[in-house]
Order: structure tokens, then C-alpha cells, then sequence
């Protein structure tokens, strides 16, 4: 009996030793830890015990700051002195759990909160002890915000601590004080009547869309709208993204009188809108009529965000810190172009630096923005590095920008053992340009030499692949301009490794003429079904001039079904006589297939010489008493047609 007390005072010793420190001074005496915080001599002991405990007390220390609940934490934490005189030193010890208790983000979140509210309020003390604190919570972006728009006031004591905790956070500060471009305007949705339905959706996200779909629209009547959505919106992406959208088109001029309309409305989003970025932008659009209204906020942006250029900067070039807070420095800094910027990331990319991998590759994303010398010629040398990662991401950059220097390295990628490297290199090399075509004929003959006389097959395999994948990219985007990559994609066609063939089959879809449909009509008897499809494909994006080499693949009872899906897809009415021709003789396999495609040019051409008897031969395949599949495709088709015939008066 005298165990089981025992073990039963022992579980529930956590809980009143809790309920005694709130009473007696112990860990969870609120009012004490704030004393001690207070007093240089005991601080360090109030930090340890809020490292160790500080989750315990963030509720406590949240009403104190905003007296709200007051009087019952008073009573429960045993808090004797005058809660009023507690409020700077809780909104401190705030900042103390944020910087050193390891808190979840949504602890953090939890503890933010009433600085937040108090820095919005109109106590100086209260707000400059807020501002401090909040520079301790970097597992958050949204203080920056708040603490950026303490720049559209005068408070000197204020204006430095809010600068002092956004470079405290630089690396989230700074994607408020230097926000990501608005994304190109996404294609439009043509129906206004639907746009005017998804712009009034209580769903932010929809909204959102809806702003950019509107922008792409180019109606005069998205402007106003736009407009509305810049003033009104309760979600600041979507204000945000609207008055991106609105500056656009007022550079345009039209329509007429929007210019006027935006730029009267400028000044209310600058002095009272809630997103910084909102404030920050019609900040810069007055500066050249206003320059007193906003130059001094101005002033105050561009301070703090040298600050966290310098604390980027120093972090990422610190080899004291883990490698991950490193590159997340680096890849920060992609939103600062600079020349100085583009100095100090090539030194990483030097390979007598020694730098880790993760470093490197960082470094060389963050300079593959860049069209500076520094950039370029960091770039150059990094095609050189032992780590495929960082040699694809600056030979694509450099490809890119026409260098055609990137193709050796791209084509050496092409080789790599892990698939994505090897995949995205083939993308980096359908990036070229006409430029790049005869230098990738070179390879990609002397890969395919190699593949014949079966030596380095699976690397020359991969690059033969690569590059004839890539060639066929190049020419989607330059038309006849890589008419020259015909002929050896035409022998890539004959590649003894179907995965080469394959390829090949995608990129003639991109070229037209007898040629492209002979080799692809090879590739229709191809051993491996998967190169046949590729070509049928590739084929019938050749459109009518394809069509007889279907009719004539017909004939081939392998190729049947093929052949008869394409002319279903692409043919035109006198596609339906040799399908009908076929019908009789086609095996059970095929038959289905030659009933749909009758059935879709019958749908397609109701006016055609054979659409009796097509209609006939499709009511007798209906009719079958054996359930097969060109059974069921028949009566579909029938169907399909009479709802699209049209209805007798």
C-alpha cells in the first residue's frame, strides 16, 4: 500500500510542483522570472529557466502583455506586483523563448501574437519592447510585415528596433523588403461571366487566380475590376498581385482615364494598407510626384535591407554554421542582385574554396540569375566541377544565355548514372537554340557511331538519346530554323536501342515533310510497341499528308488497330472507304478499333459518298449476337450519332 502512495505522488509530482512555483517562487513563479530577467546578476538563470520552461508560460506572459484575463492570471501564477508595470518584461521574455526554447511553428506562432498586437497599438514603450522581441522569432516570415510598416512613422527608438530584429531574421525579413516578382499573368478564362463570378469567391485562392486571369484577359473592362481588388480585397496576396497587375496596365495607357484612377488611389494603399509589400510598391510609383510623402520610408527599406544583406552575406560565407543554414543564406540572395553579390558567390564556386557540395550548388542557382561577368564567369568554371548537380546548373544557365561552351558540358551530362541529372540535361539541351544544332549533330553522329560499333553502348546510348530528345525540343521552338537535325534524327530512327528510336519518333513529330512521315512509317512496324505509338502519334501530327500512310498500314494486320485509331482521329471522308474495306477481314483484336474509327468519321462527315454504307456496316457490327467489343463500339458510335443529328421540326 505504502509503494502504490508512493508511485502515485511521484506521477503527479510535475503537476504540483508547477501548481507550488507559481506560489512559492519556484520555475513557474511568473513574477519572479521576470524579475530575475530584469536583474543583470540573476538574468542568465531567468534565460535557462525560460530555454527550459518557457512553453509552460507563454499563455501567462501573452495575457500579461495584453491584460487580457488578467485578473485570473493573476490569481493562478501568484503574480503580486502590478500587471501594467509587467508588460515590457513579458513581451522580453517573449523574445527570450522564441530565441532559445526551440519552439514548433505553431508554438512560435502562439507566442508571436500578442507582440504583434501590441506593436500595432499606440503604447511607445510597449511597441519598441514588441519590435525587439519579435526579431527572436525566425521561424516566422509574417513579423516582418508589421515590423516593416513601423517605417511609416517617426519613432526614431521604434524605426531602429524594427530594423534591428528585421536583420535579426534576414533571411524571411528579406522577402518583405525585397518581394519576389508577381508571376506572369496565367492564361485567361473567356467566359467574363465566369471571371466576374470566381473574382467575388470567398475563397482567397480563387481569387487570387481569378486577379491573374484577368490581367491576361487584356478586356478594357479587367481594370476597373482589378482595381476594385487593389483597394478592397481582404487578402493581401490578392491586393498585392492586383496592383502589380494595375501598374502594368496603366503603362499601357489604356484604357483610357485607369492611370488617373491609380494613381489617386496610391496614396491611401501607401499610408493605410496592412502589406507591407502593398505599401512598399506604392511607395516607389510615388516617389517621383511625392517625393516627401514617402521618401523617408524609403530611406528606412533600403537601410534595413543592407542590414540583412550584410547578415546574408555573413552567414553565407561563415563555414562555422551547418551547411543547410548556409545555402539557405545564399539562395536569400538571389532577391539582392548586385555585382558585390556575384563577387562574393563566385569565390564559392572556386574549387581551391573546398566548399561542400550543397554550397556549391546554392552559389551556382543564385548566379545562374545573373547576366554579370562575375556570374558568367563563375559559371564557366563550375561546368569544370566534380559535382554533377552544380556542373547541369551552370551549364544550363549558360545555355540559356546562348553560350554554347554549355553544350559539351550538357552532353557530358547526358552520361551521368542518376536519371534526373540525365533528364534535365536533355531539357537544358532543348534550351539551345539554332545556334547549338550543328554542334549537337557532332555528338550525337559520333554517339551513334559508337552505339553501332558497340562500344561505351549504355553512355552512348543516354547521349545519343539526350541529345535527339533535345533537337526535338529546339525545333518545336524554331521550326525550320533546325531543318539540318533531320537527317540524323532520321538515323537516330534506326538506332539498334529502342529507347534512341523512341526519341526519335517524338522529335520528327516536330518536322514536316515526306521525309519525317517515311522514317516514321518505318517506325510504325517497329519491334517495340511503345516506339509503334510514338510514331502513330508523331504521325498523325503530320496531319492530312499522313493520312495514306495509314491507309496503307492498314493492310499490315499488326498494324491494324493503329492505323485505324489515327485515321479515326485524323482522316478525312474518304478515309472511311478503306476503313470499311478492312472492316470484313479485320481479327476480333482490330475490329473494335476499325468500328470506332468508322464511327468517328461517319460523326465527322455525314455528308460523305460511303456514309450509308458506313452507317449500314456499323447497324450490322451492332447487331452481333457474340457480345464482342466491336459490338459495343458500334452501338456507342450509333449513339453518338443520332445526338448529334439534328432534330426533325
Amino acid at each position: 500500500m505504502r509503494r502504490r502512495l508512493t508511485l502515485l505522488f511521484l506521477a503527479a509530482a510535475p503537476l504540483g510542483l508547477l501548481l507550488m512555483g507559481c506560489s512559492g517562487g519556484g520555475a513557474h513563479d511568473v513574477d519572479k522570472l521576470l524579475a530575475d530577467l530584469s536583474n543583470a546578476a540573476t538574468r542568465s538563470r531567468a534565460e535557462r529557466t525560460l530555454a527550459e520552461h518557457g512553453r509552460s508560460v507563454i499563455k501567462p506572459l501573452s495575457n500579461l502583455l495584453t491584460l487580457k484575463d488578467i485578473e485570473k492570471t493573476v490569481n493562478d501564477y501568484g503574480i503580486r506586483r502590478d500587471p501594467k508595470t509587467l508588460r515590457a518584461a513579458a513581451a522580453e521574455a517573449l523574445g527570450v523563448i522564441a530565441a532559445r526554447a526551440s519552439l514548433a511553428k505553431a508554438e512560435a506562432e502562439t507566442a508571436a501574437a500578442p507582440l504583434l498586437e501590441v506593436l500595432k497599438g499606440s503604447d511607445r514603450a510597449l511597441r519598441v519592447a514588441a519590435a525587439k522581441a519579435l526579431g527572436h522569432f525566425t521561424q516566422l516570415s509574417a513579423p516582418a510585415n508589421d515590423l516593416a510598416l513601423t517605417f511609416r512613422g517617426d519613432d526614431a527608438e521604434l524605426i531602429a528596433a524594427a530594423t534591428e530584429a528585421l536583420a535579426r531574421n534576414a533571411l524571411r525579413s528579406i522577402h518583405t523588403l525585397a518581394p519576389p516578382q508577381e508571376p506572369p499573368a496565367a492564361a485567361a478564362e473567356k467566359d467574363w461571366g465566369r471571371l466576374l463570378e470566381r473574382i467575388a469567391s470567398t475563397d482567397d485562392d480563387i481569387r487570387l487566380d481569378t486577379v491573374r486571369e484577368l490581367a491576361a484577359s487584356r478586356d478594357p473592362r479587367a481594370a476597373d475590376l482589378l482595381l476594385q481588388r487593389a483597394a478592397e480585397d481582404q487578402a493581401r496576396d490578392v491586393r498585392y498581385a492586383a496592383l502589380c497587375h494595375c501598374l502594368d496596365i496603366a503603362r499601357t495607357g489604356q484604357p483610357a482615364g485607369f492611370s488617373e484612377k491609380l494613381q489617386a488611389l496610391l496614396p491611401t494603399l501607401f499610408a493605410k494598407d496592412d502589406d507591407s509589400r502593398v505599401a512598399l510598391l506604392a511607395a516607389r510609383q510615388l516617389q517621383p510626384r511625392s517625393p516627401d510623402l514617402v521618401a523617408a520610408f524609403l530611406e528606412r527599406i533600403a537601410a534595413a535591407t543592407a542590414r540583412c544583406r550584410d547578415k546574408l552575406f555573413g552567414d553565407a560565407l561563415d563555414r562555422g554554421l551547418d551547411a543547410g543554414a548556409r545555402a539557405d543564406a545564399i539562395e536569400a540572395l538571389v532577391l539582392l542582385p548586385s555585382g558585390e553579390r556575384d563577387a562574393r558567390l563566385a569565390g564559392l564556386l572556386d574549387p581551391a574554396a573546398g566548399e561542400r557540395a550543397r554550397i556549391k550548388r546554392a552559389a551556382a542557382g543564385v548566379l545562374a540569375t545573373s547576366e554579370s561577368d562575375a556570374a558568367l564567369g563563375a559559371l564557366r568554371r563550375a561546368m569544370g566541377d566534380d559535382d554533377s548537380i552544380v556542373k547541369l546548373v551552370a551549364a544550363q544557365a549558360l545555355g540559356r544565355k546562348g553560350d554554347l561552351e554549355a553544350v559539351k558540358y550538357l552532353v557530358d551530362l547526358l552520361g551521368d548514372e542518376e536519371v534526373k541529372i540525365r533528364a534535365d540535361a536533355s531539357d537544358a539541351i532543348g534550351t539551345l537554340g539554332p545556334k547549338a544544332v550543328p554542334v549537337l549533330l557532332d555528338h550525337l553522329r559520333g554517339a551513334l557511331d559508337r552505339i553501332q560499333g558497340k562500344a561505351e553502348g549504355r553512355a552512348a546510348k543516354y547521349t545519343a538519346w539526350g541529345i535527339v530528345a533535345g533537337l526535338g525540343r529546339i525545333a518545336e521552338q524554331v521550326g525550320t530554323e533546325a531543318a539540318a537535325a533531320l537527317g540524323p534524327i532520321t538515323l537516330a530512327a534506326e538506332c539498334s536501342d529502342p529507347d534512341v528510336r523512341r526519341a526519335a519518333a517524338v522529335a520528327l513529330a516536330q518536322f514536316k515533310g515526306p521525309k519525317a512521315i517515311a522514317a516514321l512509317a518505318q517506325r510504325l512496324k517497329d519491334s517495340d510497341e511503345s516506339v509503334q505509338w510514338h510514331a502513330a502519334t508523331a504521325l498523325e501530327a503530320q496531319g492530312p499528308a499522313a493520312q495514306n500512310t495509314f491507309v496503307a498500314a492498314l493492310q499490315d494486320d499488326a498494324l491494324v488497330a493503329l492505323a485505324a485509331g489515327a485515321l479515326g482521329r485524323m482522316g478525312d471522308a474518304e478515309a472511311l472507304k478503306p476503313l470499311l474495306d478492312r472492316l470484313g477481314t479485320a481479327t476480333d483484336d482490330a475490329k473494335a478499333e476499325v468500328v470506332w474509327g468508322i464511327g468517328e468519321l461517319l460523326r465527322r462527315y455525314p455528308g460523305s459518298p460511303h456514309a450509308a454504307g458506313a452507317r449500314k456496316a456499323l447497324e450490322a457490327a451492332s447487331r452481333a449476337d457474340d457480345d464482342s467489343e466491336a459490338a459495343r463500339a458500334a452501338s456507342y458510335a450509333l449513339q453518338k450519332i443520332a445526338q448529334n443529328s439534328p432534330k426533325p421540326d
